[in-house]
């Protein structure tokens, strides 16, 4: 058996920290998540999104993702990429959408079919979801107003967008209006 001097495992521990220090580990690769119906996947989501379990939620979600750039302070048509998408997380998943997300049952999710609802086979192209998959979508609807003034009453919504892709249910395009 080789025999290896102390000062070397005292470097390899330097040098370990200071890649901590440092921030340049390699990043964490996302758990595998093998989700085949959403009845199996939003359960898991919910307790991903409650969790703040993002490594989990890396592999829950279908990167780059499209809808998501406005989150970052960008307002075109780009999609935001994994390394992108965790530095936002808090204004992508805001206090009142976790909360909607966590409470809300598979049952209650809108369920739309390709051909049967108002989006286009673009809009399922571009998020990646073959033709005849099922998408479902969470609402989440933001009503503001000035205390006592219904004349400055403005309304936004955040639609959260699921589908099988390939063979697993992701979190797969975000839709916000208002």
């Amino acid at each position: 058996m080789k025999r290896y001097p102390l000062q070397f495992f005292g470097l390899l521990l330097i040098l370990s920290l200071s890649m901590v220090a440092c921030g340049q580990l390699p990043p964490l690769k996302p758990k595998p998540v093998d989700f085949r119906t959403i009845d199996t996947f939003w359960p898991a989501f919910q307790e991903a999104i409650t969790m703040r379990d993002t490594a989990t939620l890396s592999g829950m979600i279908h990167f780059p993702l499209d809808g998501a750039a406005i989150f970052a302070g960008r307002f075109d048509n780009s999609k935001l990429q994994a390394k992108e998408f965790f530095p936002h997380y808090d204004a992508i998943f805001d206090p009142l959408a976790r909360e909607r997300i966590t409470n809300t049952p598979a049952d209650d999710l809108i369920l739309f079919a390709v051909g049967e609802d108002a989006y286009s086979a673009s809009f399922y192209e571009e998020a990646g979801i073959e033709e005849g998959e099922a998408l479902y979508r969470l609402d989440v609807l933001y009503i503001d107003q000035e205390e006592g003034d219904p004349s400055t009453t403005t309304e936004s919504s955040v639609s959260y967008c699921f589908a099988r892709i390939g063979d697993y249910f992701r979190l797969c395009r975000i839709l916000a209006a208002g």
